[in-house]
């Protein structure tokens, strides 16, 4: 949001509003609003001359120099540091095996599919899967899915 639009907070002034007022980076119609308002506002007149004192201060501090070479320096190293190693999003991995398993087990639980293989002249193998070897397909899902992840 722009200080311009949240100038007052309440009857005063938003602290935001006033540094850019005090940076002179205020529009022309938002400069003669605040300083309008400065005149008329003790509190905000007091913020203002606070944030001007330290502006003044930070400005007249020593600037620091950087050695020559310094950033060549530092870019050297951050090429010959270890690249980390990238690895596939758990999601990606985990959502067509889940999807897998869910169809799975939906298929083989579902009393509809013993209904349509029969209905359309399809045969039943003599030995249908039990829960007991749905649960040992998702389990053996389950370890396949851990051990890519490893």
């Amino acid at each position: 949001m722009k200080p311009e639009s949240r100038a007052q907070t309440g009857s005063h002034l938003d602290p935001l509003a006033l540094q850019t007022f005090v940076d002179h980076e205020a529009s022309p119609a938002d400069s003669l609003r605040l300083a309008r308002h400065l005149r008329d506002c003790s509190r905000c007149d007091g913020l203002r001359q606070r944030l001007e004192a330290l502006s003044d201060d930070l400005s007249s501090l020593p600037g620091a120099e950087v050695p020559e070479g310094f950033s060549r320096r530092v870019m050297r190293r951050v090429a010959t540091m270890p690249q980390p190693r990238r690895r596939a999003p758990l999601l990606r991995l985990l959502a067509p095996t889940a999807a897998a398993m869910v169809l799975a087990v939906a298929a083989l639980a579902n009393p509809w599919t013993v209904r349509l293989a029969r209905g359309v002249g399809g045969r039943l193998p003599e030995n249908p899967i039990g829960p007991s070897e749905v649960m040992d397909l998702l389990f053996a899902m389950g370890a396949a899915i851990l051990a890519t992840l490893a």
